[in-house]
C-alpha cells in the first residue's frame, strides 16, 4: 500500500472519530440541560397551563417554617371553593395553595439564584427538586434542597475547607397525594 494513501485512511478515520465523539458530547450536553431542574419545571408549569383544568380536587402534604399540614381541597377556576379537611401538627400557619399556587411559590428558585442566610459560598443555593405528573403537570413532590459543590470552594480559594457557620434553613416541600378532575 503506498504511504499517501495509507496517511488518507487513517485521517479519513480520525475525522471520523472525531466527529462521533463530537456528536455523542453534543447529544450528552442537550440531554443534561433537558433535564436540569429549571427546564423540568418549565415544561411541567407549561402542560399544567396548557391543561386549561378549571375543576378539581386536591389532597397534599405541606412541610415547612415548622409547620407539618395535610389538607384537601376543591379548587374551582383557580379559587378555593372547598376545604375538606385542613390539618396541621404544629401551631405554625399552613400554605394551603392550588396547584398553580404551588408552581407560584417555587418560581423564584427557579427564576433567580438564592442563597442561605449566611451567603452562597457558605452554605450554597436553594435547587428545586421535584417530580411532575407526566400527563398535566402538576408537582406531584416539590422542594427546595441547599446545593454546595466545589468549584465554589475553587473559585474562593478555599477548596477542602469550611470556614462558615452552618444553619438550619428553611425548606419547603409539597407533595401532592392526589389531584382529581371533577366535572
Amino acid at each position: 500500500m503506498e504511504p499517501g494513501k495509507l496517511w488518507r485512511i487513517i485521517l479519513n478515520s480520525t475525522i471520523v472519530i472525531i466527529v462521533f465523539a463530537v456528536g455523542i458530547i453534543g447529544f450528552e450536553i442537550l440531554s443534561a440541560f433537558q433535564s436540569t431542574p429549571n427546564r423540568q419545571y418549565t415544561q411541567a408549569r407549561g402542560r399544567w397551563e396548557a391543561s386549561t383544568l378549571a375543576h378539581y380536587r386536591m389532597v397534599a402534604n405541606y412541610f415547612g417554617n415548622f409547620a407539618q399540614c395535610y389538607y384537601d381541597i376543591e379548587v374551582k377556576d383557580e379559587r378555593i371553593v372547598h376545604a375538606f379537611s385542613l390539618s396541621c401538627i404544629s401551631s405554625a400557619e399552613s400554605k394551603t395553595l392550588t396547584v398553580s399556587g404551588i408552581f407560584k411559590n417555587f418560581e423564584p428558585y427557579v427564576a433567580h439564584l438564592i442563597c442561605s442566610v449566611n451567603g452562597c459560598y457558605c452554605e450554597g443555593t436553594y435547587v428545586l427538586k421535584a417530580t411532575y405528573n407526566q400527563t398535566l403537570g402538576y408537582p406531584e413532590s416539590i422542594t427546595t434542597v441547599f446545593h454546595r459543590d466545589w468549584t465554589s470552594d475553587l473559585l474562593h480559594g478555599k477548596l477542602g475547607a469550611q470556614q462558615c457557620l452552618r444553619t438550619d434553613p428553611l425548606v419547603e416541600k409539597f407533595e401532592v397525594v392526589k389531584v382529581t378532575i371533577l366535572p
